[in-house]
């Protein structure tokens, strides 16, 4: 039997074995939001932030990152996007955490097929600027199991949200 005031407490995400336990959820919330915001302004959802962003290493590593996902600029959602079909359909999003002065930045292309809610992860690309970096090796690991971590966990793993009730 689930523990549901653990659950209540958590909102429904796990919290143990993450990267960042704590920290996950409050950047679901906010980052949502964000988008929701930018496709409410009928904005680009890159542009949308740079245009309420001060810091300048955050707008930095957000088009470093841009650039290397190559982001074309667009409002946000899509003009020819639609939500029925057979045949998959194309989207991305981004998300930003600040954790410790350092800054993150993931964009993910996905592709979904709107009849059956499959979705498939095409492309990602991370950008980090943490400041002075002693082992990079370590850093590019941290990077990429903290994507599969993320990835597997949103589409694969088994947990509060998704089990049969």
């Amino acid at each position: 039997m689930p523990n549901l005031a653990a659950e209540s407490a958590s909102g429904g995400l796990r919290g143990n074995i993450m990267r960042t336990p704590g920290q996950r959820q409050q950047n679901f919330a906010v980052e949502g939001l964000m988008n929701e915001a930018a496709a409410s302004a009928g904005a680009d959802p890159i542009q949308f932030r740079i245009n309420h962003i001060t810091d300048q290493r955050l707008i930095d590593i957000l088009n470093a990152t841009a650039k290397a996902a190559g982001w074309e600029p667009r409002p946000s959602p899509h003009p020819r996007a639609r939500k029925t079909g057979s045949a998959s359909v194309t989207g991305r999003g981004l998300c930003i955490v600040v954790r410790n002065n350092a800054y993150w930045v993931g964009i993910a292309e996905i592709a979904v097929t709107p009849s059956t809610g499959a979705v498939q992860v095409t492309k990602f690309a991370i950008g980090v600027d943490c400041g002075k970096i002693i082992n990079p090796r370590q850093l590019d690991r941290c990077m990429k199991s903290g994507v599969v971590m993320g990835l597997s966990e949103a589409l694969r793993k088994k947990s509060p949200l998704t089990r049969a009730r």
